[in-house]
């Protein structure tokens, strides 16, 4: 790793075999079952048909097919984790070991059971397990959320066209009202940022990419250029897709591929930001913690998402050597008033009209402001997507069901931030292995397992 972090001259521990060698293979056999991005998933054709009928006022709210969605894998993959889960528990000596997978177990059950809620229609059952893995959106960031939206249209009151004024009045009595003095997240000096700065460009370097910042790439390019990043990361079994189906870069950990969006270009600049954070952060987070002392660190420990896209939103900052903000407050927002953290559980149409609102006008209000005709349409597409991804795998008119997923991008950028205000060094740790740095749990069975700093030191090229 580095000189901060030296690792221990008097022990290998990563040429010994995994300690949970004998229970691995079978958890991956039923792990690459359960895909939860890949089951939501909603074919183009269908999707533009629904979006239209939607924007047109023709339904109150879509209705999605989920026909990825595939019931008898799903049963086999529960069949297989619970008696995985039994066979540990009679038999596993190591009782740190036994409670490190009897937690992934308990989420990876829970996850099937949401997607076979979503494909059954039960919206309590799928949103109650969509809570218990990935959680419900803290109230003190909801209302971070909230006040991050709020003080964008604020500023300059006044002085707007009558539509972009009637607009501001009408999204200023939906949103509640955050508490007067949030108690806001510390955010990183510039010191903070130049520091973290330096330590993700040379990681950056080491992938010897040649990409042009300024220039545009086709989805060819884009894919030859992971495919380069793959093999640097010691990813040789992964596989890169140009994908029709998806509007942006996708990593699959249960298909060990990575989806490149069909027909849509990335500028050089955003480009480095994607290398780095599917390939240098998801990737190699996987490859790394296959061949650690606990393999179930390829995988993930239980609930490690939030970590690692807070892992991968700080990755983000420091390649733009910029912090702005934790992370975009919208989805964060839309989940929780979903939800109802405002006092009212709200279905598809009704979080979807509050962010229509909000983004256009963001787009009236930009440096270079777009026509009404174009800030609409501008408008409509972004709240759609938004909308589309809290909503996934429910019949979007429950009011209060929804997938809570995306709260993790927001949730998860503070908690690491925080982290590295605290310790620069910790980034050095960032691609080693699938788990969250901010939870304590995890760190504890880190700890009972007797995985190291230098024991995992020794797994950084």
């Amino acid at each position: 790793m580095t000189s901060e972090i030296p690792a221990s001259p008097e022990s290998t521990p990563m040429s010994k075999e995994a300690i949970d060698a004998k229970w691995i293979g079978r958890f991956e056999k039923s792990f690459i079952l359960v895909d939860v991005e890949k089951s939501l998933e909603i074919d183009f054709e269908q999707m533009g048909k629904v979006k239209e009928t939607f924007l047109r006022g023709k339904v109150i709210n879509p209705n999605f097919e989920y026909s990825n969605i595939d019931l008898d894998e799903l049963n086999n993959a529960e069949e297989e984790f619970l008696r995985l889960k039994e066979d540990i528990i009679m038999s596993e000596e190591n009782e740190a070991l036994k409670a490190t997978y009897r937690w992934r177990l308990n989420e990876m059950i829970a996850r099937v059971r949401m997607l076979k809620a979503a494909k059954n229609g039960d919206m309590r059952r799928f949103t109650r397990y969509s809570k218990f893995i990935y959680g419900s959106p803290s109230p003190e960031l909801f209302d971070l959320s909230v006040y991050d939206i709020r003080k964008h249209f604020k500023k300059n009151m006044g002085g707007e066209d009558g539509e972009t004024a009637r607009t501001m009045e009408e999204l200023d009595s939906l949103l509640p009202r955050p508490k007067s003095n949030p108690n806001l997240p510390k955010s990183p000096s510039k010191d903070t940022v130049q520091a973290v700065y330096d330590i993700v460009n040379k990681e950056y370097e080491k992938l010897e990419l040649e990409v042009d910042p300024e220039r545009e790439y086709t989805d060819q390019e884009i894919k030859e250029l992971f495919e380069i990043a793959l093999l640097k990361v010691g990813a040789t079994d992964w596989v890169v897709r140009i994908n029709k189906n998806r509007t942006s870069i996708n990593v699959s950990q249960p298909g060990k591929n990575v989806s490149v969006p069909e027909g849509k270009t990335y500028k050089g600049n955003l480009l480095i930001k994607r290398v780095m954070h599917e390939i240098k952060r998801h990737v190699e987070r996987r490859v790394k913690g296959e061949t650690s002392q606990l393999s179930l660190l390829g995988f993930g420990l239980d609930r490690y998402e939030k970590g690692e896209e807070g892992v991968t939103k700080v990755t983000e900052h420091a390649v733009s050597n910029k912090f702005l903000e934790f992370a975009t407050p919208e989805l964060h927002l839309g989940i929780g008033l979903a939800l109802g953290l405002d006092g009212e559980k709200k279905d598809f149409r009704q979080v979807y009209e509050i962010l229509e609102k909000h983004f256009y006008l963001k787009e009236m209000r930009a440096k270079n402001p777009k026509s009404k005709e174009e800030a609409v349409i501008t408008a409509q597409e972004k709240a759609w997507k938004h909308c589309y991804r809290i909503f996934r795998g429910t019949d979007c008119s429950t009011p209060g069901a929804c997938l809570t997923k995306d709260i993790i991008y927001r949730e998860g950028a503070v908690g690491v931030w925080y982290l590295v205000i605290k310790d620069t060094n910790e980034v050095y740790k960032f691609s080693i292995g699938k788990y969250d740095p901010t939870n304590e749990r995890h760190l504890w069975i880190l700890s009972q397992l007797e995985i190291t700093d230098e024991a995992l030191s020794s797994l950084e090229s």
